[in-house]
């Protein structure tokens, strides 16, 4: 992980580097979308031309 850049050792402790930290926060972004995967089919199913950005949004919201 030090040569991908994603850690680095000080004082002999090691620590994420700020591209290790946008790598991580990408990884749980991604956890949770699997999370939600079956309820963000459900609203990809949807057709969603019909409906203006506010009650898309809303649909949205209320299936948190």
């Amino acid at each position: 992980m030090s040569n991908a850049g994603l850690i680095t050792r000080k004082k002999g402790k090691y620590f994420l580097t700020s591209f290790g930290e946008i790598v991580y926060k990408a990884q749980e972004l991604m956890a949770q979308a699997v999370r939600f995967q079956s309820k963000l089919k459900v609203i990809d199913s949807i057709d969603t031309s019909e409906l203006s950005a506010f009650e898309l949004d809303k649909l949205i919201d209320t299936n948190k």
